[in-house]
């Protein structure tokens, strides 16, 4: 279901779909960085290699 024409021209809204693609992404790698890191902490402090 469409919401309504965003009158933006061409270039515009290649640019607007750029920056949401992008902004998209870099949230995505922040996620998954953060993911990354706690599950390395969480091996680490398991083996002990961390102090509690």
């Amino acid at each position: 279901m469409p919401i309504g024409d965003l009158n933006v021209p061409v270039i515009g809204k290649n640019v607007v779909i750029g920056a949401l693609v992008q902004s998209h992404i870099f949230f995505a790698t922040f996620i998954i960085g953060a993911v990354f890191i706690a599950d390395t902490a969480a091996r680490k402090r398991a083996r002990g290699q961390l102090p509690v």
